[in-house]
């Protein structure tokens, strides 16, 4: 759609988007998706080239799809695909329904998230003081990233909800590690702390080996500090408050820019966003300069 879009880019000598070399485009005007694509990929091939079927005309053919038929996109498999930056070679031919497309695009694979099986409704944290009694169980996949954490060495291991909490907080089972609880009325000891002694809940004295998060913490040890304050070095090593993405202030800008986005003009908040952001701890550098409606913006936040 080379006429259609909200924004236009002509390209010169100096830009360097995405740390991509862009000389062999200088003169070049670009769409918004055109530009968007070579910021995050250096190149303005499509990398997806499965064909996108009338979903009357299709059905998925992945065997473990629980409604083969029912689908608002149905997908043609290309053998040199490289859509989400996977190898779907061993899936060319395959036509897949959004969902399993989705799926396969994101992780690699079709197989679903699935629940433990009875047997596995056991939390294997040795430290687990209730390993039977839990109202959710979770099975790690070793490639899990949520809350910004290495969950590589917890892989295969079956988890209890206080167990996966813990370590989905403080990326680690040891309840030790984690900090311990002081009174409320301890107060938080950070200057920049937006609410000292009235924000409630609990507080956290830090020792100087405290490794919570993969963080240094030793500049802080002796410190109290609130949840807020605690949680926000863990996350990202430093007690300044971070906000690197903000909404964009034109309106030509709200909208989402993520080219699989459902509702990208419809949304409350839209985000510009920031390559050095941190938020939930993930790398949002190859985002650089993209808007975000509320629904991708958290999405990323907490998958990456």
């Amino acid at each position: 759609q080379p006429h259609e879009s909200s924004r236009f880019y002509p390209i010169d000598g100096n830009t360097s988007a995405g740390g991509h070399d862009w000389s062999s485009l200088t003169g070049s005007v670009l769409c918004r998706a055109c530009y968007n694509r070579f910021r995050k990929r250096g190149t303005l091939h499509r990398g997806d080239r499965s064909k996108v079927l009338n979903g009357h005309e299709s059905r998925c053919t992945y065997d473990g799809c629980e409604q083969p038929s029912e689908s608002r996109r149905f997908y043609l498999i290309d053998a040199n695909s490289a859509a989400g930056g996977q190898d779907w070679t061993s899936i060319a031919g395959s036509v897949l329904c959004d969902r399993c497309y989705s799926r396969f695009r994101h992780r690699g694979t079709l197989e679903p998230n699935r629940p433990p099986a009875e047997l596995e409704r056991q939390c294997m944290y040795a430290g687990c003081e209730q390993p039977n009694k839990s109202r959710f169980f979770f099975s790690i996949d070793g490639d899990k990233a949520a809350g910004g954490q290495d969950w590589s060495s917890l892989a295969g291991s079956v988890l209890c909800d206080r167990c996966y909490t813990r370590f989905l907080t403080h990326g680690t089972l040891d309840r030790s590690e984690c900090g311990p609880a002081l009174e409320s009325e301890s107060g938080c000891t950070n200057p920049g702390c937006e609410q000292h002694h009235g924000s409630g809940g609990s507080y956290y004295r830090i020792d100087a080996d405290k490794t919570a998060g993969g963080q240094d913490w030793s500049s802080l040890a002796g410190s109290v500090l609130c949840q807020l304050c605690y949680d926000r070095f863990r996350k990202h090593g430093t007690l300044e408050r971070i906000d690197y993405s903000k909404p964009p202030v034109e309106s030509a800008g709200r909208r989402c820019s993520f080219h699989d986005c459902e509702h990208p003009t419809d949304s409350r908040r839209f985000y510009l966003i920031a390559g050095d952001n941190m938020a939930g701890g993930q790398d949002w550098s190859k985002l650089s300069g993209s808007v975000l409606c509320e629904a991708c913006y958290s999405r990323f936040r907490h998958r990456g």
